[in-house]
């Protein structure tokens, strides 16, 4: 008799545990997220997945505000009232002393920006000079992708200066190459015949121009973002560091995309063009820098919310760009896919494009849209980046949050563009 009471009673409490296990509040507690982002000022629901009673505390009320006193009806979740800036603990008790479920909410500032869309032109010159071919039979130590930032002790700024420090008659020079971190010297003998303008035996580039689209402009900082992703070299696929400026431009014409052929946009900005601002970042995130003005032909002249990860979802969306000189016009998009992201990273959405009229003049995404800024809810969600090989209706985007957040950090320290490469140069 005794031991089949402990047998039954086993059962029992194995069957206790598994309802419990399977219940519909604890699949709420164990698919609700452990921590979560908002934004000053927007109140929100947090499921904690519990049926009935409970004590829910905020860490730091002065930060995060619970929208319930004392125990209360919890089942479609607990209201949480953001205060101000900073980082809070949502904790949750059964009976007002079982551990439930706790959540790190961290709050953040609401930022306010100008959407973008409109063209501009792009000059980004390199800290040095990359190499980007050799000449035929060259054995030089030289990669392609290095960039020679030192040579024979002078600093090199530009294809000019590496010729001006390469003496004709030298026997060897002596160069600083970045080819990772940190510069590495490198001595290297001159092999060519002697008279020769070639002494290296390589070709080199100082900049890259092209036409992409700004995404957005901030006016308490007088920040933008652009792109949506880094700009590379086009026959190294090396990304580009350095410094340049953004320019006004226009749209003359679309090369429309098909399958396994992306289109762009064909663009122009001339050498008097004004200088809107300048670029200080060329990140996978996207190009940042400082504008001392609001930019001209803004689709909208009113500011919009910078969405949170959390609250971009599938669905309707409209996208941001040029196709005919500076007007900005808003198309039909559709968000298909959105990625869980809490921490700055690319390819945060894919989105397809819906618009009939965007559909028959581009075919979907073409080069040059890099940087469209994404609006749904009201809100800057995203940007576009990339179109999909096989399909150019579709492709990623990247959280306008990730994007304003390294506009953020420039100001505290205060799919790819047209890529028209810069000239070559033999040395």
């Amino acid at each position: 008799m005794h031991k089949g009471f402990k047998k039954h009673a086993r059962f029992a409490a194995s069957a206790l545990v598994s309802a419990i296990c399977l219940s519909p509040p604890m699949y709420t507690n164990a698919a609700s997220p452990s921590q979560v982002q908002m934004t000053v000022g927007e109140p929100r629901q947090i499921p904690i997945g519990i049926a009935k009673y409970a004590d829910v505390m905020s860490s730091n009320a002065a930060i995060v505000r619970i929208g319930t006193n004392g125990t209360a009806d919890l089942t479609n979740g607990v209201s949480v009232f953001p205060k101000r800036v900073g980082d809070a603990r949502v904790v949750a008790k059964l009976f007002g002393f079982i551990p439930w479920k706790s959540v790190d909410v961290h709050v953040l500032p609401r930022q306010m920006v100008y959407v973008g869309g409109q063209s501009i032109g792009v000059a980004l010159h390199v800290n040095g000079t990359m190499v980007v071919g050799r000449e035929p039979g060259n054995s030089s130590e030289l990669e392609l992708g290095d960039v020679i930032r030192m040579v024979n002790g002078h600093k090199v700024s530009s294809s000019a200066d590496l010729k001006r420090w390469t003496p004709l008659s030298a026997k060897s020079v002596k160069l600083v190459v970045r080819r990772g971190l940190p510069d590495a010297p490198l001595t290297l003998p001159i092999k060519v015949p002697l008279n020769s303008h070639h002494q290296l035996g390589v070709y080199v580039r100082d900049k890259t121009v092209g036409i992409g689209t700004l995404t957005f402009y901030d006016p308490v900082h007088h920040t933008y973002g652009a792109l949506g992703h880094i700009i590379t070299d086009a026959d190294t696929g090396r990304p580009i560091e350095g410094w340049g400026s953004v320019y006004d431009s226009d749209i003359t014409g679309i090369v429309k995309g098909k399958p396994g052929q992306p289109g762009e946009k064909l663009g122009r900005f001339a050498a008097g063009t004004p200088r809107l601002g300048d670029i200080s970042q060329n990140t996978d995130f996207g190009l940042f820098g400082h504008m001392d003005e609001m930019p001209a032909h803004l689709y909208r002249k009113t500011e919009v919310l910078v969405a949170l990860p959390s609250q971009v979802h599938p669905g309707s969306a409209r996208m941001l760009t040029v196709l005919h000189g500076h007007q900005v016009e808003s198309f039909s998009v559709r968000i298909e896919n959105v990625a869980r992201q809490n921490h700055p990273t690319t390819r945060s959405m894919i989105i397809r494009v819906t618009d009939p009229r965007l559909l028959t003049g581009t075919g979907g995404i073409v080069q040059g849209m890099s940087g469209s800024p994404i609006l749904q809810d009201g809100r800057l969600v995203g940007a576009v980046t990339h179109v999909f090989m096989s399909d150019s209706t579709r492709g990623y985007g990247i959280f306008a949050a990730w994007m304003a957040t390294m506009s953020d950090i420039k100001a505290k320290e205060t799919n790819e563009p047209i890529v028209q490469s810069g000239d070559i140069v033999a040395v």
